[in-house]
């Protein structure tokens, strides 16, 4: 039996699709959910944005719809020291940094890929981010969407290059809309984001 696939759920549709697409493909997937602030750091009016509480409900919710095992993992020491303080230090000088960048270099595939996989024995990862991994040779390198209007690549362009081969990006070889509907059929469901209100097909076969 092959490895679980661990899916970073974001609690946006891009990475709920990724999710059905790779149990519709036979993987046993598990969804996992980053936890980067306490609810009593984020301020009402911040709690429906990126990274938030509610996109956590969200990603539980869709995990749930799937059928897939789900799973919260507390990062918030780690998210301050890497992104929040690095990030508050450089806007001060007058830079701006993208913490998103950051993020996924130092954080999702930097100091916590031993922690997931010590927790779920894989070091398989998968993102809904629109961006190609691609081999030569022995070796697996980032390279843009073939859409370029929905390329994602930059956000991923600092992550290490040997982190690469245990990533999966699944909606790098065309536009969402066509994987999307290759992966639908007459009895799909539909998975609606309740924070933007997008609602792609999701294969039938995602419910398990």
């Amino acid at each position: 039996m092959s490895a679980p696939m661990v899916v970073l759920m974001s609690g946006g549709v891009d990475s709920a699709v990724a999710a059905a697409l790779l149990k519709e493909r036979g993987e046993r997937v598990i969804g996992l959910t980053f936890k980067m602030w306490r609810c009593e750091d984020v301020p009402a009016a911040s709690r429906q944005r990126c990274c938030s509480p509610r996109d956590i409900a969200d990603a539980r919710r869709v995990a749930g719809i799937l059928g897939i095992p789900h799973a919260v993992l507390d990062v918030g020491d780690v998210f301050a020291r890497e992104v929040v303080d690095p990030f508050c230090a450089a806007y001060a000088a007058g830079e701006t940094p993208n913490p998103c960048v950051v993020c996924n270099a130092r954080v999702k595939f930097g100091a916590l890929r031993a922690r997931i996989e010590s927790i779920f024995g894989t070091a398989r990862l998968a993102t809904g981010h629109y961006a190609r991994i691609v081999r030569h040779g022995r070796n697996r390198y980032l390279a843009a969407a073939a859409d370029p209007a929905k390329d994602q690549s930059y956000f991923l362009a600092a992550t290490e290059p040997s982190v690469l081969a245990a990533v999966e990006s699944s909606f790098g070889r065309g536009a969402s809309g066509g994987r999307v509907a290759a992966a639908s059929d007459p009895g799909s469901f539909r998975v609606t984001c309740p924070s933007c209100g997008k609602a792609p097909r999701v294969p039938a076969a995602a419910q398990g």
